[in-house]
């Protein structure tokens, strides 16, 4: 069945067509994810949202060039976005662990005794939790 065929059934709802569509560009969409993301688990996430987005934009497809072509453009941004998604979280994760250090290098910094009178300003409750 030719790429076209498969595509018409799909915009008619053939999940027969979608599966066989699917089997048929995986193999290649996931090594091409695979080079844009580090680790084997962002590029199938990537290639699973790259799908997702091909089948709700089907209907845009237009016969100019090749349909393989189109849905490596698909891959390729979704790839890109989920790259960015990961630097995002890395880099609120990066700002969080310096907050963490700058804080335990000032609880490193108080003596005992300060610590002590710390917990003692505590309301009572908080006292005996801390404790």
């Amino acid at each position: 069945m030719t790429y076209q065929e498969l595509i018409e059934k799909c915009l008619q709802g053939d999940a027969l067509a979608q599966k066989k569509l699917y089997n048929r560009l995986a193999p290649m969409m996931y090594a091409l994810c695979l080079r844009y993301c580090i680790h084997r688990d962002d590029a199938q996430d990537a290639m699973q949202e790259g799908f997702i987005r091909m089948f709700q934009n089907l209907n845009k497809y237009n016969d100019l060039g090749s349909f393989e072509g189109w849905v490596r453009k698909i891959m390729v941004n979704t790839s890109l976005t989920t790259i960015k998604k990961i630097k995002n979280k890395r880099t609120q994760s990066d700002s969080y662990l310096e907050n963490l250090s700058d804080k335990t290098n000032v609880l490193s910094a108080l003596s005992a005794q300060e610590l002590l009178e710390m917990i003692k300003a505590l309301p009572p409750g908080y006292q005996t939790v801390f404790n």
